[in-house]
């Protein structure tokens, strides 16, 4: 199905708002939706090797951690905004953490090396340090 941006970022939100989400959180949709730092409509890709079955493919936690991996901002402080949101919009623990460590593994034995050869790493977003400054992430 294809669908306009406008629709897009509508279903973001309004998925959100079903979500026990706090302020940060939005803001971090909202960081990854208005980035001129990528082209949603050609970057993302979902929840890559996992199939969203039973959800929209736009899940905003899949989508902000898209964000931050193709962006360059990938790594620890991203997969702890990615397992947060996850547990938020109520997936069970079992496989948020399953989809959390394998994430970590990815970005440790291949993408790390991959963007640091491309010269794709960048600053965390604003909110993405609060983020990290709020869950005392080292």
């Amino acid at each position: 199905m294809n669908r306009t941006r406008s629709e897009i970022i509508d279903s973001l939100f309004n998925h959100a708002k079903n979500c026990n989400l706090d302020a940060i959180h939005y803001r971090l949709i909202e960081e990854a939706v208005y980035s001129n730092d990528w082209d949603f409509m050609h970057d993302y890709d979902g929840c890559t090797a996992v199939a969203e079955l039973h959800h929209d493919f736009y899940v905003f936690d899949c989508f902000v951690h898209d964000f931050h991996w193709k962006t360059g901002r990938g790594g620890k402080v991203s997969d702890k905004i990615f397992l947060e949101m996850m547990l938020r919009r109520g997936l069970g623990k079992y496989i948020a953490y399953k989809r959390y460590y394998g994430v970590r593994l990815a970005w440790a034995l291949k993408y790390k090396n991959q963007h640091k050869k491309k010269g794709n790493v960048r600053e965390l977003t604003e909110y993405m340090s609060i983020f990290k400054a709020i869950r005392k992430i080292k």
